[in-house]
């Protein structure tokens, strides 16, 4: 089959995760695969794509208009590459208005449709309306976001759930997280960009008036723009040196070696999150997880006996953490048992059945739905 793919490049984020292996699955499925990468001048790790193969081409976007203007010749390419390639079928990774326009170049004898990894779509957003309308079908990332495309997009495009492709650290690392010593202290650790939408805030002041504060540690591994906000926040709340900035880390062994030691991951997402490939990611490695009741979140929890969920607040986190604490110090959570429920669920060999499946005939995964 003749695959035409589009998706940000160029860091370590999520969806750049998923593009990049979701790129070297369909080849090695033994399918041609042109790439177009959308890298971001602003990339948090420089402006190199990862192309899997040298069918690719690469656009090189920026947020001044001038940038904007040095990117229309790759625009211009990637239009008359996807044109020519003439796609069996085209998977958009991502949304934007490069994606709806390369989409159309691809004429309507073709499968379309664009990935929704977000579960709280803004109404009638302007962008989904677009690619609604020029791809025709939209893969939701986890069940609970076909109700927030029906809730939101129209016109309402054909729906199916497709998983991402996450970085499956465990499946590589014979590192294993392990339970704290009942003596304590339990380590928590939050893993990613420290970003508005991650709930920060909230988590470090609930942190730090949670009851567990006493014999807890929050170690916080990444970067991003709330990083002063962090240090700020330690200095008013942290009297006990509680809180730990651990940098961003450098690999995936430094990832492995970094989840291994802690006992318990945390994310305390506020909005804009679909099914975040971290939760995948620390289950892999045996890892129980705290997160918020948000999005995609319910659907790593669902029938996970190894996680706790909590809402949104500084009070239902505070409440949440010491819950989450008490429990891994009571070791009512199973690392071997959370490993397992990940073999069956989110393997990296599941999530390639699933899209195997869908590629024996991709316009017949998706379903008419009514809106709500």
């Amino acid at each position: 089959m003749r695959i035409l793919t589009l998706g940000p490049s160029g860091s370590f984020g999520g969806l750049q995760t998923h593009f990049k292996r979701l790129n070297s699955f369909l080849e090695a499925e033994g399918h041609r695969v042109l790439q177009i990468h959308m890298l971001s001048r602003d990339s948090s790790t420089g402006v190199n794509a990862n192309p899997t193969s040298g069918n690719a081409v690469t656009i090189q976007f920026g947020k001044t208009q001038l940038e904007k203007l040095w990117a229309l010749p790759g625009l211009a390419k990637a239009v008359f590459r996807a044109a020519t390639f003439r796609p069996d079928l085209v998977i958009a990774c991502a949304i934007g208005n490069a994606y709806a326009l390369i989409g159309k170049s691809c004429g309507t004898n073709c499968t379309r449709f664009y990935q929704e990894v977000i579960g709280d779509v803004p109404p009638r957003h302007p962008l989904r309306t677009k690619m609604a309308h020029i791809y025709g079908n939209t893969a939701c990332q986890s069940p609970r976001l076909v109700q927030s495309v029906r809730r939101a997009v129209r016109p309402l495009p054909k729906i199916g759930v497709l998983p991402c492709f996450a970085d499956p650290i465990g499946e590589r690392s014979a590192m294993r997280a392990l339970p704290p010593a009942k003596s304590g202290p339990v380590k928590l650790g939050f893993f990613g960009r420290l970003a508005e939408n991650k709930g920060i805030r909230q988590l470090v002041s609930g942190f730090c008036r949670s009851t567990c504060y006493a014999n807890t540690e929050l170690h916080f591994h990444g970067q991003g723009p709330l990083l002063e906000e962090v240090v700020s926040l330690k200095a008013q709340h942290d009297a006990y040196n509680r809180v730990v900035l651990r940098g961003a880390y450098a690999d995936d062994a430094d990832l492995a070696e970094r989840m291994a030691e802690m006992h318990g991951l945390v994310l305390t997402s506020q909005f804009g999150e679909g099914l975040p490939l971290v939760l995948i990611e620390a289950m892999s490695m045996g890892l129980p997880f705290f997160g918020t009741n948000i999005c995609g979140i319910p659907d790593a929890a669902e029938d996970n006996l190894d996680c706790v969920l909590s809402g949104t607040d500084e009070e239902a986190i505070s409440a949440g953490l010491a819950d989450f604490s008490n429990k891994l110090l009571r070791q009512t959570f199973d690392n071997v048992r959370l490993r397992a429920f990940y073999d069956s669920r989110f393997h990296s060999e599941v999530t390639k059945a699933i899209w195997r499946d869908f590629l024996k005939a991709p316009s017949a995964h998706f379903t008419h739905y009514e809106p709500l």
